[in-house]
């Protein structure tokens, strides 16, 4: 029984083989050949033959542009340095001739020591006792402060050393090619990988956008607030000096005072701007640390003290305490905006990110050495230039890109107005009110005139 069974299997076996054999067609000469595997097509790239090896730039190609930009940079900021020193000059001789036709070495007051004015008439004290020669020397060197040539140049560091890789990648960029695609692995030459470029570029470019969008965006910050900041000293000192001049229970003395003390502020804000003087924690004891007008607080406290019923002088006391608080505050405010500066780590940091993207346009086939080296330099002088910019920003009183302080020249002039304006016992603002009124007056009698000769023409 097992036998036949054995012998059914077996012609099974070898009916199903017959069946697949005759269902196979067998090859003839006119049969269609078997289909390939799929190749990409092709996109006309290998149809362009390479240049030839001695078909790339030379080294007057290669060098010239970049050191072309350097001198260019350079030649601006020689300029901007001399137009600086020429615009400085001819302020501090103003500055200087106006002080000497004021006063002279022999009438000059040195306003630092106690003048007793209740001893002598306030005529005899002249005006030249409000700038000591201390104040004038600070003030020059305020004019002389901005476009230093050692800061110029440390800032266009970062973007010489940008310019300065250019030149030497392109070098190597033979040797390069050698080292990634040997000729004897690649006789034809380097392969065309622009799309894996392609692929490389789009997320380095990415954060190298994104990396100097932030840096620029957080100097041209530093900027907006040191600026404010000095914006809120100069107001504040101004409304001090403008309450102080309608304090009506202050004495001529002590309006003074306060004016002294208003403009040795103010030359402590340029000093401390100058790096010249530290902040007042550290440098309390000193004539020119900030926190001058504390010195005010002794005199508004004998206003205070006096008299009960005299409320708006008490209450522009107590504003004036107010913003004395508000100065101090806006002073710490400064000097931690002035301190900030980007780390050197953060600027290897930033032309590492610039280099990679040179490098992955460096790589790129145009079939053409000129248009090759063309978007190399491109590429090169934008991160040169996004680097000087940045720099530039970073550095708020040097450079085009720089803070105007001329608020301060022009509140320390009104402290001197209203030091003169205090020694002739004259309130500045109800000088110019009668100005005005006089004026009124004025053109009203002249219209007046005016009416009545037409009055008398029509009655003669």
């Amino acid at each position: 029984m097992r036998l036949p069974l054995a012998i059914l299997v077996l012609l099974v076996c070898a009916a199903t083989a017959a069946v697949v054999e005759a269902a196979t067609p067998e090859p003839t000469a006119t049969s269609e050949p078997m289909p390939e595997v799929s190749r990409p097509e092709p996109t006309g790239d290998e149809n362009i033959a390479p240049e030839p090896e001695d078909q790339r730039p030379n080294a007057a190609e290669i060098v010239l542009p970049p050191f072309m930009l350097i001198a260019l940079i350079i030649t601006a900021l020689s300029s901007l340095v001399i137009l600086s020193k020429v615009r400085s000059k001819a302020t501090s001789n103003k500055r200087r001739e106006d002080f000497i036709n004021r006063a002279s070495s022999k009438t000059l007051v040195n306003v630092n020591e106690h003048i007793d004015l209740d001893s002598v008439k306030v005529k005899v004290v002249d005006k030249q006792t409000f700038f000591t020669e201390s104040d004038i020397e600070a003030l020059d060197s305020l004019n002389t402060f901005f476009n230093q040539p050692l800061q110029l140049i440390w800032n266009a560091v970062p973007a010489f050393m940008s310019l300065a890789f250019c030149p030497l990648v392109l070098y190597i960029y033979g040797p390069m090619v050698e080292f990634f695609w040997p000729s004897d692995r690649f006789p034809d030459g380097a392969p065309n990988i622009n799309e894996s470029i392609a692929c490389f570029l789009a997320p380095a470019g990415l954060v190298y956008a994104t990396s100097f969008g932030f840096s620029f965006q957080s100097a041209m910050a530093k900027q907006r607030s040191l600026l404010n900041v000095i914006s809120l000293e100069v107001s504040l000192l101004d409304q001090i000096m403008i309450m102080t001049s309608h304090l009506t229970n202050l004495k001529i003395k002590q309006k003074l005072e306060i004016f002294r003390v208003i403009k040795d502020e103010c030359i402590s804000i340029v000093l401390q701007v100058q790096g010249k003087v530290k902040y007042s924690s550290k440098d309390y004891k000193s004539n020119r640390c900030s926190g001058q007008t504390w010195k005010i607080l002794r005199l508004l406290q004998k206003i205070m003290d006096r008299d009960k019923k005299w409320t708006v002088d008490r209450t522009m006391s107590m504003k004036i305490v107010d913003h004395m608080i508000r100065l101090n505050t806006a002073s710490s405010e400064r000097q931690e905006t002035l301190e900030a500066k980007i780390h050197p780590l953060k600027w290897i940091f930033l032309e590492c990110l610039g280099f990679f993207s040179f490098f992955g346009v460096l790589l790129l086939q145009a079939y053409s050495y000129k248009m090759e080296l063309a978007m190399c330099i491109i590429t090169v002088f934008s991160i040169s230039l996004l680097c000087y910019v940045v720099a530039d920003l970073d550095s708020p009183f040097n450079g085009f890109f720089k803070i105007n302080l001329s608020c301060l020249h022009e509140i320390i002039d009104k402290s001197e107005d209203m030091y003169l304006c205090a020694l002739d016992n004259k309130d500045p603002y109800q000088i110019r009110a009668d100005e005005i009124w006089q004026n009124i007056i004025d053109i009203h009698g002249n219209e007046q005139g005016d009416d009545d000769d037409e009055e008398e023409e029509s009655n003669s």
